[in-house]
């Protein structure tokens, strides 16, 4: 394993290196990333000590599943089948960061309502990649995981575009959106940002229901005391110029697009846009843009995580509806891995 993650070390200096000497400008940062295959269909464990200390994510494939994790964060874990479309994980207890990626392979055709679930049967998220026939999902703890069909549907998002209706199943059947029934969804409900930021906290599989984030109106008797501290120390929202999280108020577009980008940035390593005025010249409404926020909105538009309006403005200052979230929030989820 020592040779496989130095050969990806040198695999990438020397990407670098050709990029650099074709004046090629990278859209986002790389990552030095090893893949270990084997035919192991029992018990696999690896350590950290046997990685080269320049890598930065490793991805181990067995027969019956997969992991992916951060070789700086993750110092050792171990997968073991269960049985069909069911492992046991367990990361140890002295990572810094517990969270890795799990993958399942050998699911073509099972398509995008299937989801990981916990022992409990609770849905942890999953991504169908058509390509690889692989469905991952992102954990935070050790313990059992399978794949089941979770495909939910509510009756009243059947007069809404396509895209907006996937959207919401989707990320109903992965436990990352909820409706406010089991039978509704409620799209032209608008959506605040305590909410919007639990939503994107579990597909980033970075909630800590005890984070204080020291918001003056935040106290533990919130149902967001957690997502409120967890939102500001990943760095999503960071909350308003008095210290205060308000989160009961509706999130405007502006916000929730802002919030996107910084997502991006955060977590897949995005770039901010160089040309910002070519970026947002399309818009007409291009000086009503908060200073604030103009970035954000930039690489969020480059990254096509706006809806577009027919009237051609950004409209950053209207109150987003449930429906209107899923989209961006799907959007999102789309890129990240």
């Amino acid at each position: 394993m020592s040779e496989i993650t130095d050969n990806a070390a040198e695999a990438e200096e020397k990407v670098s290196k050709a990029l650099s000497s074709g004046f090629v400008k990278r859209a986002r940062k790389t990552n030095v990333n090893a893949r270990i295959v084997t035919s192991n269909s029992g018990k696999v464990s690896i350590s950290k000590e046997k990685l080269n200390k320049n890598i930065d994510n490793v991805k181990v494939e067995t027969p019956y599943a997969g992991v992916s994790f951060s070789a700086k964060a993750i110092s050792e874990v171990s997968l073991e089948s269960k049985g069909t479309n069911k492992i046991s994980v367990d990361f140890g207890s002295k990572s810094t960061n517990k969270k890795i990626k799990i993958s399942f392979p050998n699911m073509n055709g099972k398509g995008d309502y299937m989801a990981v679930v916990d022992e409990k049967g609770s849905p942890v998220g999953g991504k169908y990649n058509p390509i690889t026939g692989e469905i991952t999902a992102k954990i935070d703890a050790s313990g059992v995981y399978s794949v089941v069909n979770n495909e939910k549907n509510f009756s009243d998002i059947k007069s809404k575009s396509a895209e907006m209706q996937e959207a919401i199943k989707l990320l109903a059947s992965k436990g990352i959106i909820n409706g406010t029934s089991e039978t509704e969804f409620s799209p032209n409900k608008s959506i605040s940002r305590a909410e919007v930021a639990a939503i994107i906290l579990r597909t980033l599989s970075k909630f800590d229901e005890n984070a204080d984030g020291g918001f003056l109106d935040v106290v533990k008797a919130n149902w967001f005391y957690g997502t409120a501290g967890s939102a500001k120390n990943v760095g999503i929202i960071n909350g308003y110029e008095d210290n205060t999280f308000r989160g009961n108020v509706v999130i405007p577009k502006v916000q929730i697009v802002s919030v996107s980008a910084r997502v991006l940035k955060n977590e897949m390593g995005y770039y901010d846009v160089s040309d910002i005025e070519k970026a947002l010249r399309g818009y007409g409404d291009r000086a009503a843009i908060a200073k604030w926020a103009e970035s954000d909105v930039a690489l969020a538009t480059d990254a096509n995580m706006v809806i577009k309006r027919t009237d051609g403005l950004f409209g950053g200052t209207a109150e987003i509806t449930r429906g209107d979230a899923a989209i961006i929030l799907k959007r999102l989820f789309d890129k990240i891995w």
